[in-house]
């Protein structure tokens, strides 16, 4: 079995982008980061579970307690 990471040189870190990024266990990128071949840039609305997943992975990956949206009002669903 091949690796995406065997076709990038060394330094190249993929960039990640969760959106709704509670921690609900390993995330399926979760073997970039222990490769430690990418950032996580998240977004996290719950304050709470936002300050988990900063103290749980730390640099180089931020969490960020917003919603991603167009600014407009709307309705928030929440899902699992």
């Amino acid at each position: 079995m091949w690796s995406m990471l065997d076709f990038f040189p060394e330094p190249f870190l993929i960039q990640v982008l969760d959106v709704g990024a509670a921690y609900c266990g390993n995330p399926i990128y979760q073997p970039l980061i222990d490769s430690k071949r990418c950032r996580v840039v998240g977004f996290e609305p719950n304050a709470d579970e936002c300050n988990k997943l900063n103290q749980h992975y730390g640099p180089p990956h931020q969490f960020f307690p917003y919603f991603i949206g167009d600014g407009q009002p709307t309705t928030f669903y929440e899902t699992n």
